[in-house]
């Protein structure tokens, strides 16, 4: 159900580990409709979840190092060449869908801008258990390119969680997931030794390098001798 959500450019709910709830898109399919829906219902800071390897390509290097938010990548803001102010959700969802691009490149974005691209470590979810990860490859499972908006859901002054996160998706007709049911949908995926090459921070096109079949899973599930992850 959440795959064809994605697809048309519907939001998704998606429920972290503490039972907060956020609001996702993919952004391949992002539409002016869509964002607003986000703007309207979330804090309106406004991620989008990008594998490493794309951040790399576009020339989105890290906003600031070292981090001081541990796990946190954020990357220098962006608009996509062309758009207005950038601030519009006409803009944003035009930006968004330009970083899903392969064909775009570092010339086809202005910096800084008005969307913030969020750095996906290698292995996604398996690696990191975080919305930006677990929307990231929720997107991919649907089939689309692993890149996906995504904004806290609030209610008042703080945070949506527990049943206001459940009760807005009732009442939006919302399909909602929670990070932990995409994490098992990626470990239902893959094999052991394969999951373990993740958890270590490989890059995902890596596992179809390798012969992973005839590697020896060493201790916890470990392939043994595997490159050291950059």
């Amino acid at each position: 159900m959440t795959a064809a959500a994605l697809a048309s450019g519907r939001p998704v709910v998606l429920i972290d580990d503490d039972g907060c709830g956020g609001l996702m898109l993919a952004a391949q399919a992002a539409t002016p409709a869509g964002v607003a829906f986000l703007v309207r219902h979330t804090s309106g800071f406004l991620r989008v979840a990008l594998p490493a390897a794309d951040c790399d390509r576009l020339g989105l290097p890290p906003m600031w190092l070292p981090s001081s938010r541990p796990g946190s990548a954020f990357c220098v803001t962006v608009d996509a060449v062309g758009v207005g102010t950038g601030i519009s959700a006409a803009d944003r969802a035009f930006t968004a869908r330009r970083l899903a691009d392969s064909d775009c490149t570092a010339k086809d974005f202005s910096r800084p801008g008005h969307v913030v691209p969020i750095a996906v470590l290698p292995g996604g979810v398996l690696t990191r258990r975080s919305p930006i990860e677990a929307a990231s490859d929720l997107v991919r499972l649907a089939g689309m390119r692993p890149v996906a908006i995504y904004a806290e859901l609030v209610h008042g002054t703080g945070v949506a969680h527990g049943d206001r996160v459940a009760d807005f998706a009732a009442e939006h007709e919302l399909d909602m997931i929670s990070v932990a049911e995409v994490e098992a949908r990626v470990r239902a995926e893959l094999t052991d030794a394969e999951v373990a090459i993740r958890r270590a921070g490989m890059a995902n096109d890596f596992l179809h390098r390798i012969g992973i079949d005839a590697w020896e899973v060493g201790v916890e599930g470990a392939p043994a001798n595997l490159p050291t992850a950059s």
